[in-house]
């Protein structure tokens, strides 16, 4: 809201995750202090933030296969830990195009949503990478991410779509805006120059070390593909039927 209000002169930015731009509009009754499409001029997108559906070590699967059927055979036995409201559309999802019963369990953000996995509070979570040393370690076994396609870091571990899940694409982005009106050349410029750094070797390590996906797009694609994502979540929110937020 400050940004959208802020005059566009190009040096008041906004660095925000996908679901104050694509998921909100879809998760309150009332109207927004902002529209992301009329307010908010696409930048570039920085990262991609891929979630990988994660269990503890002592439940007995494998696969996602093996997890729908062990879900069946123990209805009402199996939950995971929401700590995200995408998190919670995962799993969600997943239990309507399963048709398993799984229980979710809410925390506060996805770092803790990682520890009860560890500790075993919980049996599985869907976790934005945030684990990633633990899936190294040997500690929690990931199953599938959520992403359209594989991601560079787990390369081994399928998607959803592959693992017989079709059509759970749960994944977010980080994005660089500026105010709508912020002059061309302004933006032109923001954009390159932020092209190069995510360009750099530097910047790559830096973001692999955090489990980010540095993308980095031009305008239109990324414009393009927030119109896909609002579309994306307001069929997830409706077919989840995630609860709206007066």
């Amino acid at each position: 809201q400050t940004v959208a209000k802020s005059p566009p002169d190009g040096y008041t930015l906004l660095v925000s995750a996908a679901g104050e731009i694509v998921t909100n509009p879809h998760l309150y009754k009332t109207k927004m202090p902002y529209d992301p499409q009329r307010d908010l001029a696409a930048i570039t997108n920085v990262v991609n933030m891929p979630n990988v559906l994660i269990v503890n070590t002592d439940v007995p699967v494998n696969n996602v296969a093996e997890l729908i059927a062990y879900a069946k055979a123990n209805p009402g036995k199996v939950n995971y830990a929401a700590g995200s409201t995408p998190v919670h559309i995962a799993g969600e999802w997943l239990k309507i195009a399963s048709g398993i019963d799984i229980v979710a369990i809410p925390y506060k953000g996805t770092a803790p949503q990682v520890t009860a996995v560890l500790a075993n509070e919980v049996s599985m979570t869907f976790d934005p990478f945030l684990g990633f040393a633990h899936l190294k370690s040997g500690k929690m076994r990931a199953l599938a991410v959520t992403s359209q396609k594989r991601s560079s870091m787990l390369p081994e571990v399928p998607t959803m779509e592959e693992a017989g899940v079709k059509g759970l694409v749960v994944e977010t982005w980080i994005g660089l805006f500026a105010p709508i009106g912020t002059p061309k050349a302004a933006l032109d410029l923001l954009q390159s120059e932020g092209l190069k750094f995510l360009q750099a070797q530097a910047t790559k390590d830096r973001l692999a070390s955090l489990s980010y996906d540095p993308i980095g797009m031009t305008t239109e694609p990324f414009a393009k593909l927030i119109d896909q994502d609002l579309v994306r979540w307001q069929q997830a929110v409706q077919r989840t039927g995630i609860k709206v937020n007066k």
